[in-house]
């Protein structure tokens, strides 16, 4: 008879820490400002996922949320963040996306 291992996906941990929320307001801002298009990289999740997609878009503040406030892609939001020493600005992020695409 052969044994079967069951492995679980998920562990869980307790801890304790401080965390910290972003404002939902910042989000409606961005979006207001840029539309739901990442402002880096052009893509949209509603065209992509249809409904799934709808109103789905991450946000960042680079430095005054009142004129630094855009929209990003979940993935150009990640690659934005990526590096614990520098954070890209979205130009450099443009020029990354733009060289791949040459």
């Amino acid at each position: 008879m052969t044994k079967i291992r069951c492995y679980t996906l998920w562990k869980v941990r307790y801890y304790f820490s401080k965390q910290y929320e972003r404002d939902s307001r910042n989000r409606m801002l961005a979006i207001k400002k840029h539309g739901l298009d990442c402002y880096a990289c052009g893509f949209n999740f509603k065209e992509v996922y249809g409904e799934l997609g709808k109103d789905f878009i991450e946000e960042a503040v680079e430095f005054n949320p009142e004129t630094d406030l855009i929209t990003l892609y979940a993935n150009c939001y990640r690659m934005i963040h990526k590096r614990k020493d520098k954070i890209l600005s979205v130009d450099e992020l443009k020029g990354l996306i733009r060289k791949q695409d040459n």
